[in-house]
């Protein structure tokens, strides 16, 4: 029973401390999705070659991760054919 109670007094703090923070909050906008994005620059010509790497990759990674040199190999590939031009972390916002 003391268990219990425990609980439901943390759930009742979490429950309170949240309303509290999200009525804080006055901004003329609500936070969105937050994205990775990274800039790549192919090497000519190579384009396609990259995206159907990427496309290959993506296939495997969703059914298991490859071995060590597996990924160790694709990624070696990727750098014969793209050059990383910066990375940005961004916030999705909606204006009010």
């Amino acid at each position: 029973m003391k268990k219990i109670l425990v609980i439901l007094a943390v759930v009742a703090l979490s429950t309170a401390w949240a309303r509290f923070c999200v009525a804080q909050s006055d901004a003329p906008y609500t936070e969105g999705t937050v994205w990775n994005i990274t800039m790549v620059k192919t090497k000519a010509g190579l384009g396609d070659q990259y995206l159907k790497g990427l496309a290959k990759t993506l296939t495997i990674a969703k059914k298991v991760v490859g071995s060590i040199e597996e990924q160790e190999k694709t990624a070696t590939q990727r750098l014969e054919v793209r050059e990383i031009m910066g990375a940005k972390l961004m916030r999705e916002i909606t204006l009010k």
